[in-house]
């Protein structure tokens, strides 16, 4: 029996059966999976673009203007810097739908504005035809007319002086509008240019009747 190892020294090899138990219990169904840390080269380049990215600004919200306010509009200064022509060109034909912008920039510049009536403006408008009155738009008929500079006009500024039953209003309208002894008044007219008029009354009547009614 001494050719028989003690059986404290035996040591069982583990077959293919038998495998060592992993440290790692597997994950449970449903549960996910934490991802692998990243490798040393992704620190290192993360490590690297941050070192280029400048340092957040806490004053971004701040300009050199303390009074921006009490400035004109052409004297104030916002977060854009102002652009060249070129630069200006350059950025606006990178937009969709700008051929009218563009069209502007190559017009001749306008003459000086003139200075504005108001004397309680600090300098003249920023867009001068937007306060022009002008324009033109389709009537009831589909036909352009231009703006009527007589809209407040009427028969109803001399309710006053007539009877009651021919005063105008917005339900009821004076006998005395579509009257010929009236018609020197142009009340129903609208002046396409300086002496040429055309009547206002339409074929097709309004579309909703006066509201009150």
């Amino acid at each position: 029996m001494a050719d028989d190892p003690s059986p404290d020294l035996q040591r069982e090899t583990p077959g293919p059966e038998q495998e060592a138990p992993s440290s790692q219990a597997p994950p449970a169904p449903g549960k996910r999976v934490p991802a692998p840390p990243p490798s040393l080269r992704t620190q290192k380049a993360k490590k690297a673009k941050d070192e280029h990215r400048p340092a957040w600004d806490d004053r971004h919200h701040l300009n050199f203007n303390d009074d921006n306010a009490e400035k004109p509009k052409r004297l104030r200064s916002y977060f854009s810097r102002p652009q060249s022509l070129p630069e200006l060109r350059a950025e606006v034909e990178k937009r969709p739908h700008a051929k009218s912008i563009l069209k502007k920039l190559e017009a001749e510049e306008a003459l000086a504005q003139v200075p504005t009536f108001v004397s309680a403006d600090a300098g003249p408008a920023v867009c001068p035809t937007r306060h022009v009155a002008g324009g033109d738009m389709l009537d009831r008929d589909g036909t352009r007319c231009p703006w009527n500079n007589r809209w407040q006009a009427g028969v109803h500024i001399l309710n006053e002086q007539m009877h009651p039953l021919h005063r105008s209003s917005f339900a009821t309208k004076s006998l005395f509008e579509t009257a010929p002894s009236q018609r020197w008044r142009r009340h129903l007219d609208v002046q396409n240019e300086c002496g040429s008029w055309r009547s206002m009354v339409t074929s097709k009547g309004a579309r909703f009747p006066p509201l009150g009614v």
